[in-house]
């Protein structure tokens, strides 16, 4: 099983992903603090190196920032995003990742 890597959105950090840590803790899980510059390319340069070949799970920024890195050249096993409503109700802030 390839390791999974958690990314936090942007207003949060790495702790909102302590329960699925501790679920996880027999598992290769990996809960980053991603610098949330709000530059797409930067944020996925500084990820690359933790996501190559994982499993990336991503919630609100991080969903958007793991369906970019499903969308680049970075290799990733797959990803599961959960973006909340707010891109429903803002459409256009998730335009440059569509």
């Amino acid at each position: 099983m390839p390791r999974v890597v958690l990314i936090h959105g942007a207003a949060t950090t790495s702790a909102v992903w302590a329960p699925v840590l501790t679920l996880l803790s027999d598992h290769n899980v990996l809960a980053v603090d991603r610098p949330a510059t709000g530059n797409l390319d930067l944020e996925l340069e500084w990820l690359a190196p933790f996501t190559h070949d994982s499993l990336v799970v991503g919630a609100s920024g991080g969903a958007t920032l793991g369906l970019a890195l499903a969308a680049s050249t970075i290799s990733i096993a797959g990803a599961i995003a959960h973006e909340p409503a707010v891109g429903s109700l803002v459409p256009e802030l998730l335009a440059p990742v569509v």
